[in-house]
């Protein structure tokens, strides 16, 4: 099925509903926007790292995430 949408004034664009529940999408989930040579793509963000907010290399702990370059630091630390 192709969806054409329209790209409001606030410059948002709604992904359908089916498409959301196939790719289990919800409400309040976060993407990274990128370009690329063929148009824009969407890549689902799982997290940032508390310390500096990179969202390369995470590492979970408990709700937090944090990425090995801070969790390198934090052990030179102790």
């Amino acid at each position: 099925m192709i969806n054409v949408k329209k790209v409001s004034k606030s410059g948002s664009v709604t992904i359908p509903a089916h498409i959301r529940k196939s790719l289990g999408i919800f409400a309040g989930d976060t993407f990274k926007i990128e370009e690329n040579e063929d148009g824009i793509v969407l890549k689902r963000n799982y997290g940032h790292c508390i310390f500096c907010g990179t969202d390369i290399k995470l590492k979970k702990f408990k709700s937090f995430y944090v990425c090995e370059g801070c969790v390198k630091k934090v052990k030179e630390m102790i």
